[in-house]
């Protein structure tokens, strides 16, 4: 029987190419784990809304070919439906401890993805 102890600590870097910096002075003043890194641009909500029409868009677009082609015309949305996933979390499996401490890390060069799915369902109507 034994129990285990944890202590974890929040930071926010608004430089992201200080993170390999603040994660090596974290792995030499103590730390021993790091659990998972949370990406996230302060703006996020508005890449979110991008994505999003962005994603309409390709839907009305691909529904008018397919009306068309079928000899109709493209109607009224019905139903939306939006599947954004939330914000980008990446696992600790990212990080590499050399034997100095030093710690390395593709966070510092990495582009954040915002991924939106819309399925929108459309009212046809007749030529």
């Amino acid at each position: 029987i034994g129990y285990t102890m944890s202590r974890s600590i929040v930071l926010t870097l608004t430089d992201m190419a200080r993170v390999d910096e603040v994660l090596t002075a974290a792995m030499r003043n103590g730390g021993s784990q790091a659990g998972v890194v949370l990406l996230q641009n302060t703006e996020h909500p508005s890449y979110e809304m991008k994505a999003r029409q962005a994603a309409a868009q390709v839907a009305r677009e691909s529904a008018k070919g397919v009306t068309e082609a079928l000899g109709a015309k493209l109607g009224l949305p019905v139903s939306v439906t939006d599947r954004t996933p939330p914000v980008e979390s990446v696992s600790a499996g990212n990080f590499a401890v050399s034997s100095d401490g030093s710690v390395t890390t593709s966070f510092a060069k990495r582009d954040l993805t915002v991924v939106s799915q819309v399925t929108v369902q459309f009212d046809m109507e007749a030529p």
